[in-house]
């Protein structure tokens, strides 16, 4: 997951670079899925005994998965947006249309970057030091 993160994100930035409408190339998204990836990698190659490295690696995932759903609902450009709904063999399809779906992801969107606002005030508090947990009980 690490190594394809990166890979994600390097074309991401190598597209945003080269196209000339900077900020509002479609190639901005690319950056923070791949950081997804390559975070979500991290925190699963990186043992449990370096909390510190863990919590803040945790706070840049969260970041990125709120940079992605920003872009997604607030970003220029026009987007297209899919729906299902199925239960067993039924099932049903449609196009809520742009405004529907911009809101849906705008309202994920806030709440990620409100997330992600409070693991960055907590891990500056607390000095990045993650969730302490106590060592098992075992027996004598």
């Amino acid at each position: 997951m690490l190594a394809l993160g990166v890979g994600i994100a390097a074309v991401g930035a190598q597209t945003l670079l080269a196209d000339p409408q900077g900020l509002a190339s479609e190639g901005l998204v690319g950056v923070p899925i791949g950081m997804v990836f390559a975070f979500g990698g991290l925190m699963l190659a990186v043992p449990a005994r370096f909390t510190r490295f863990r919590a803040v690696a945790a706070a840049v995932l969260v970041t990125a998965m709120a940079l992605t759903a920003d872009w997604i609902a607030f970003g220029p450009g026009e987007r297209h947006f899919g729906a299902r709904v199925g239960a067993g063999i039924v099932g049903a399809h449609g196009n809520p249309g742009e405004t529907l779906g911009r809101a849906a992801f705008g309202l994920g969107a806030v709440i990620l970057d409100l997330f992600a606002l409070f693991l960055w005030v907590r891990g500056f508090r607390r000095g990045w030091r993650g969730v302490e947990t106590p060592p098992p009980n075992l027996p004598d």
